[in-house]
């Protein structure tokens, strides 16, 4: 499944050094844009092991 399917729904996504819960905000080329508690993240491809 792509992740552009799943903007505006909460997604989580697990990384190297954490698992992260929030509204996915954007799909960009190297990254995607995960806003967490009013906060907007940029989470880099190559650090993401898994999303659902």
């Amino acid at each position: 499944m792509h992740l552009h399917q799943h903007e505006g729904k909460v997604i989580t996504v697990a990384t190297s050094k954490d698992t992260l819960t929030g509204t996915l905000d954007g799909v960009f080329f190297d990254h995607i844009g995960l806003g967490i508690n009013g906060t907007l993240y940029h989470i880099p491809y190559t650090s993401i092991l898994y999303f659902y």
